[in-house]
């Protein structure tokens, strides 16, 4: 569903992207199969322990993406998402805490 509404958001406002992403096909397929492989060890986790704790480790994603841009795309962080990154390791410890 997520992948035919951006397809169809694309097609609409971008169309050169949309050709882009259409001529990295191949690239793109070792991200989709590590994204699939995270989904199924994201839903066995559920399975087999109470939400909270995968939630708050989930968390951990988001670092992880960021550290992976800035080494292999040299992307570079906003301020806001670094203040957006700060309030969400406050709310992990908050949550840790409590």
């Amino acid at each position: 569903m997520q992948a035919a509404v951006l397809t169809l958001l694309l097609a609409v406002w971008d169309r050169p992207a949309l050709r882009a992403v259409f001529a990295a096909w191949r690239q793109s397929l070792a991200a989709g199969l590590c994204g699939a492989l995270a989904s199924s060890c994201w839903l066995t986790a559920l399975a087999l322990s109470p939400a909270a704790p995968v939630r708050a480790l989930g968390v951990v994603e988001a670092p992880i993406a960021a550290f992976a841009g800035r080494r292999l795309f040299r992307e570079r962080l906003s301020p806001w998402q670094w203040i957006a990154g700060a309030l969400v390791a406050v709310g992990v410890a908050m949550t840790a805490l409590g």
